[in-house]
This record gives C-alpha cells, sequence and structure tokens, in this order.
C-alpha cells in the first residue's frame, strides 16, 4: 500500500479551496456589477419620467419651445430665455451623467448611442446659449457621433 504523503495532499486540498474560493468571489462581483448596471438604467429611466412629467406639466414651458422652434432663439424674452436656459443646463447635466455612466461601464452601448444622438439635435442650442461644461470630453463625443 502507497504511503499518503500528508502535507502534500493538505496543500492540494488547500488549493482547490482557494481557487473555489476565488471562483465564488468572481461570480459575486460579476452579479454586483450586473445589479449596479441595471440600478444605474432604472435610475435614469426616472430620471427621464420626472423629467418628461415637468416639461408636461409646466404650464409655460412648452409654449416657449414652440415658440423657440417657430421664430428661433431670438423671439424669447429675457424670462423665456432663462427658462429654456435652465431646462437645457439639466438635460446637458443629465446627459453628461450618462457619459460618465458609460465609460464607467454602466451604460450599454446602445443605450450610450440614443443618448448621444439626442444631444446632438440639442448641441446648437447649448452652444446659442452659452452653456458651460468642465466635462469637455462629453461634448467632443456628441460632436464626434455626428
Amino acid at each position: 500500500m502507497a504511503k499518503l504523503d500528508t502535507p502534500r495532499a493538505l496543500r492540494t486540498v488547500a488549493d482547490a479551496a482557494v481557487f473555489v474560493g476565488l471562483l465564488l468571489v468572481a461570480i459575486q462581483i460579476h452579479q454586483a456589477t450586473r445589479q449596479a448596471a441595471a440600478a444605474a438604467h432604472q435610475e435614469r429611466v426616472n430620471e427621464v419620467d420626472v423629467s418628461l412629467q415637468q416639461y408636461a406639466l409646466s404650464s409655460d414651458l412648452p409654449a416657449i419651445y414652440v415658440k423657440l422652434r417657430q421664430s428661433g432663439l431670438e423671439s424669447l424674452d429675457t424670462l423665456e430665455r432663462e427658462r429654456v436656459r435652465s431646462w437645457e443646463l439639466a438635460r446637458l447635466i443629465r446627459m453628461q451623467g450618462q457619459h460618465h455612466q458609460h465609460r464607467q461601464g454602466f451604460l450599454d452601448e446602445i443605450s450610450y448611442r440614443d443618448m448621444l444622438e439626442n444631444a446632438r439635435r440639442y448641441i446648437d442650442l447649448w452652444d446659442a446659449l452659452e452653456l458651460e461644461t468642465e466635462d469637455r470630453d462629453f461634448l467632443e463625443a456628441v460632436r464626434r457621433s455626428e
């Protein structure tokens, strides 16, 4: 009968236990990443939903945007221009947040491309309103997506 090498057998068992432990940690990290991405997506949906509700319930914002589309930025009075400026700044900040989430891996490529396409529709207005941002990478990504 062969003699059992106890230290070697213990090392083999310990190595197997470490491997299984690392595998379980990798699975947990993968699940946590998927959960974080799902939570980030749901947060984006909630933000868009709230902003669309606010726009729809606004007593004058839709009328201001109709005026803007029909007659241009110059047709807006000071108060209307400020309302548009504030609304567009909020839109810009939301989209920058989505850009940041994409860079961190929490926004899928399709959603990111949709956001860039949407941002392209507003970039000229943002320029006309002289909206400033520290995130030059976001604006470059929007312009490159054309």
